[in-house]
């Protein structure tokens, strides 16, 4: 029984534009979109804060506020938890900035922006 080729959708090496394509991938893994914004200057950070939960279980938190003096004021708190690392932020090497591999080996379909006191 003779076999059939594969149609052309199953060979995407025979696709028209595969080459461009192709490059634009080798470029988004080399150069990825990312911009990492500057933390302000006026925040002061405290890292792994102990806060005990109704349960016992400590967290170890970073608190971001700015350095106005007023501590004891009650203020908004913005909680966000991802499973990324709280602690696997970008780093500045003479001009550039150096971020998290994931967004090399991800494809990014569209320019990321963070900002260098977060690593997501």
């Amino acid at each position: 029984m003779a076999r059939n080729p594969a149609p052309a959708l199953d060979r995407p090496w025979r696709r028209r534009g595969a080459l461009r394509y192709a490059l634009s991938r080798i470029h988004g893994a080399v150069k990825p979109p990312v911009n990492v914004t500057d933390s302000p200057a006026d925040i002061v950070i405290e890292r792994d804060v102990e806060v005990p939960t109704r349960d016992g279980t400590i967290l170890r938190i970073n608190v971001f506020q700015k350095a106005d003096g007023r501590k004891e004021e009650a203020r908004p708190v913005i909680l966000s938890v991802h499973p990324y690392g709280k602690d696997n932020l970008p780093s500045r090497r003479g001009k550039k900035w150096t971020f998290s591999k994931q967004y090399r080996a991800i494809r990014q379909p569209g320019p990321v922006t963070f900002s260098a006191l977060t690593g997501w």
